[in-house]
């Protein structure tokens, strides 16, 4: 991961990238963990390593947002997942939707867990059955005739309506 874009050096999170993993297949869509803690390396350890998400749209008095909260489930069986990670769409991103849209048009979804310096603490590979295409559809639908004043509040007041556990209890 030695090219991946330095801006990106002391992000954590969920972050959607183009990649080229197959010269035959071409560029896809990535997702990248970033975690520049050393638990990263425990949640590589994780096996079977399990993959989920849940995704949801939120109207605030600042706009609407689309929430996806990633997931490993605790291999303890406990009701909290071992892993979890948030990630917020801005409806009226253009570029954004459009990388999360060819995403949710692959076949398989490629992730990966990157630490500190960018070190590739694990790769894996999952079939696409998140339904993240319908949850696209149906944001473009409802958001058709809202407007985004302010992201950044809107994602404030996002995380002061829900917790994890509540969005964890969502369908």
């Amino acid at each position: 991961m030695d090219s991946f874009p330095q801006e990106l050096d002391h992000t954590n999170g969920i972050i959607p990238r183009p990649v080229i993993s197959d010269l035959i297949v071409g560029e896809e869509i990535g997702l990248f963990w970033l975690d520049r803690t050393p638990f990263i390396h425990e949640l590589a350890k994780i096996r079977p390593f399990q993959f989920f998400l849940k995704s949801g749209l939120f109207r605030s008095d600042f706009g609407p947002l689309m929430w996806m909260l990633f997931h490993v489930p605790n291999p303890n069986g406990k009701f909290q997942p071992f892993a979890s990670v948030e990630y917020h769409l801005n409806p009226f991103a253009a570029d954004q939707v459009a990388l999360w849209r060819r995403l949710a048009n692959q076949t398989h979804w490629h992730l990966t867990l990157l630490a500190a310096g960018n070190e590739v603490a694990d790769v894996f590979e999952f079939e696409n059955d998140y339904g993240l295409d319908n949850s696209l559809n149906i944001l473009e639908e409802v958001c058709e005739e809202m407007t985004v004043t302010d992201f950044m509040l809107a994602k404030k007041e996002f995380w002061n309506t829900y917790s994890i556990d509540e969005l964890y209890q969502m369908s």
